[in-house]
């Protein structure tokens, strides 16, 4: 998948690949939702989360930056964006994040806002920021599937397919 040049002069596709183990079944989840679901990826980055004030929340327990994934996604009804945090190493389960209304204008700002965000909840979703960004409809949150070893991105194939099918009816949810 191509990545996009998120404010800089970065090599993403760089950290694409760099990062690629850690978003292993997201990305599976992702193939999922173009297969069978006939979805369309426009957009795809991925960054690191940026350290803020004191917090070691951008660092996975290895030492190595956190990073985020951005992932622009058109269905047949609406595009939207799903965010996922890299916590392979187990730190926390955060869902998978769907922004609505999440324009290419006001992208960059907003997604650097969201990142610093991010570690400065203590690796959480910023959920107040991004009710001013988008209002209390505008974003929702979808869980991953439950299992052994879902907390460190751990996936089973088998699950992969609800998960993606959870995640295109909360997209589709607001038509």
């Amino acid at each position: 998948m191509p990545s996009a040049d998120v404010g800089g002069k970065q090599d993403l596709s760089d950290k694409e690949k760099e990062c690629a183990s850690r978003f292993q079944s997201f990305n599976n989840m992702l193939k999922i939702l173009e297969q069978k679901h006939s979805c369309v990826i426009t957009g795809n980055s991925t960054i690191e989360l940026p350290q803020v004030g004191r917090s070691r929340k951008h660092l996975l327990a290895n030492g190595f930056q956190r990073a985020i994934k951005s992932i622009k996604i058109e269905t047949k009804i609406v595009t939207v964006r799903l965010l996922e945090i890299d916590t392979s190493d187990g730190e926390k389960m955060i869902s998978t994040k769907i922004l609505y209304g999440a324009g290419d204008k006001a992208w960059l700002e907003d997604f650097k806002s969201i990142r610093e965000g991010i570690i400065s909840k203590g690796l959480s979703w910023p959920t107040k920021l991004l009710d001013d960004l988008y209002g209390e409809k505008g974003h929702k949150g979808t869980n991953h599937p439950q299992h052994q070893g879902a907390q460190a991105g751990n996936i089973p194939v088998d699950a992969l397919e609800s998960w993606a099918e959870r995640v295109l009816a909360d997209v589709e949810r607001l038509k």
